[in-house]
């Protein structure tokens, strides 16, 4: 039960003392309840921080993962298409190395 200080000059003594102490309780628990909400808001930035690295270093690993997908499947693509204009020219994988290393000896002997 806390009143204010300035109640004190119309009490009697005793009276005034359990005022000054309720008071001063008070004002204790209000400061340890401060001291203790600025204690837990440090605590939580510093855990928002942390999730905060976290989650850029798992999108920095997302996008770099997403850039390997699109690349591996574009080569895909690439051999896909090579494969055909193969079949369709009826290049055989001998030609392709004699076009890729002239030095090697041909089968045409």
């Amino acid at each position: 039960m806390a009143r204010d200080p300035a109640q004190l000059t119309s009490t009697s003594e005793p009276d005034a003392m359990r005022l000054v102490t309720a008071y001063s309780d008070t004002t204790w628990c209000n400061f340890r309840h401060h001291q203790w909400a600025a204690q837990m808001e440090r605590l939580l930035a510093r855990e928002r921080e942390a999730v905060w690295a976290e989650l850029m270093g798992l999108r920095l690993q997302y996008s770099t993962l997403q850039r390997s997908v699109e690349m591996l499947h574009n080569y895909q693509e690439d051999m896909t298409r090579a494969l055909e204009w193969q079949e369709e020219n009826n290049v055989q994988e001998d030609d392709l190395l004699l076009l890729c290393d002239p030095s090697l000896p041909s089968n045409d002997n």
